[in-house]
């Protein structure tokens, strides 16, 4: 998310009264839990002010039971509300394009409500409502995981989907109705219209223990000392869903050039609850391309541009690549033209990255990204990397290795804020070699933003 977009979230989370005071302080606690939660397949777009909506993709499982006593249900105007983050989204519920399921199920004693949706063939928004007797104090974090999607028809798991959601302290969920936003993507396979959604709901508390201390290193490699997570219990929804509409498609075919990298674009598809960008990687260009940023621009001279969350999946094994963007399906101007403004790319002869834990060096070194700091704790480095904040986190993919071709995979992996909010520190923990060398892959790159944009028009 850029700069732009950031401001525009923050303006719209502060008219809608429900942008909340501790924003920093959660993410922050949030940010440095992350460990390892995205899968090689999908690339991460998470706004590191924007904190709070907080992305996780996974391929996971579980299990529960259901039970059928209705639980308290909002007016579907505060669903309006609650997602003006996408304006594609809220242009949805304004035009009537929600589902009320009025589903709940109870396990362990609480009472999980699953009132509302917005579903498409490639999107699923599902409105969970939080129990008051899951919030303990105003501090505590609910979390709400995605644990298994199976078509409830043919018994077929989904696979390879993508899962971006709210996450707000008890005071937050009280004002809103309880109500928790998770929004599931599937690039690979069309979400089905008979589904069974299993989650599994948490609680994370602060432990408020004055033998405590807090512990930089440990807050930030390891796990937070001060809180404890507890599993409040496993749900599980069966959704029948009415048939969804047609996606407007609209063809581009065409390559265009960026930075001297061919890049392809296939099509633009919108759906209800959001806008698609198909676009071929070829494997001849000398560089990794690994992200791109994309905004459509309607008739009217409205912008439409990614909400946060989920910016893209991919690329699958032909280099293809899913962009998506706020939808624009019920707007009353339509979309005119597409604008390519950013690129994230690195040469592939610098794909991999050898840090001397002892010299303190990179090599090749990476553009916008130092080396903050490398402490030795047993037998591992906590390695602290610093980029401008516009630029990127998870820098490295998991699995890394040593000079002599031994693989591992990151003990721990986070990131947080610099205090001013310029920069995003990575932090990563090692096994530390004898030769003091470890041999990290790229994933992600700085967004390179063009001053002039490549402007391709929409033919329909």
């Amino acid at each position: 998310m850029d700069q732009k977009r950031i401001d525009e979230y923050k303006e719209s989370m502060k008219e809608a009264e429900i942008y909340p005071e501790a924003l920093g302080q959660i993410g922050s606690r949030l940010n440095r839990r992350i460990h390892n939660k995205k899968k090689k397949t999908f690339l991460a777009g998470l706004s590191s002010v924007a904190a709070v909506f907080v992305l996780f993709v996974f391929i996971v499982n579980s299990k529960t039971a259901l039970a059928n006593s209705i639980f308290h249900i909002p007016v579907i105007g505060s669903l309006a509300k609650y997602v003006c983050f996408d304006k594609g989204l809220q242009n949805a519920v304004k035009n009537e394009y929600t589902q009320e399921v009025n589903l709940t199920d109870a396990n362990n004693g609480y009472t999980l409500s699953l009132p509302y949706v917005i579903p498409d063939s490639k999107r699923l928004v599902v409105f969970f409502q939080i129990p008051d007797k899951a919030i303990h104090s105003e501090d505590d974090l609910i979390h709400i995981n995605i644990d298994k999607i199976v078509n409830s028809v043919t018994g077929i798991k989904l696979e390879n989907y993508s899962s971006d959601r709210f996450i707000y302290p008890g005071s937050e969920l009280k004002k809103n109705d309880g109500l928790f936003y998770i929004g599931i993507r599937s690039s690979e396979m069309s979400i089905p219209q008979d589904i069974k959604i299993y989650v599994t709901m948490s609680r994370e508390s602060t432990i408020h223990d004055s033998k405590i201390q807090e512990d930089h290193e440990i807050d930030q490699f390891g796990a937070t000392p001060n809180t404890q997570t507890e599993v409040l219990g496993a749900f599980e929804f069966n959704l029948h869903l009415k048939d969804f509409p047609e996606p407007k498609v609209t063809s581009i075919d065409k390559n265009i050039v960026v930075k001297g990298q061919t890049i392809h674009i296939n099509s633009v598809v919108e759906h209800p609850t959001g806008t698609e960008i198909s676009v071929d990687i070829p494997g001849n260009n000398d560089s990794i391309i690994n992200g791109i940023n994309f905004k459509a621009i309607d008739t009217n001279g409205n912008e439409w541009g990614h909400s946060g969350g989920v910016v893209s999946s991919g690329p699958d094994r032909i280099g293809r690549m899913i962009y998506y963007l706020e939808g624009n399906y019920y707007g009353l101007a339509k979309l005119d033209k597409i604008q390519l403004t950013g690129i994230r790319l690195f040469k592939k002869s610098e794909a991999e990255i050898t840090i001397d834990l002892a010299k303190m060096t990179m090599t090749p070194e990476i553009s916008e990204t130092r080396i903050k700091s490398i402490s030795k704790v047993g037998d591992k480095a906590n390695i602290t990397l610093q980029t401008i904040a516009t630029s990127c986190f998870g820098l490295f993919n998991p699995d890394y290795m040593d000079t002599k071709g031994n693989k591992y995979h990151f003990d721990s992996e986070g990131y947080g804020t610099t205090q001013d909010a310029k920069k995003i520190e990575n932090f990563y923990t090692v096994v530390w070699p004898k030769d003091n060398k470890v041999i990290l892959t790229r994933s992600t790159s700085p967004m390179l933003n063009l001053e002039n944009p490549v402007e391709i028009e929409l033919m329909r």
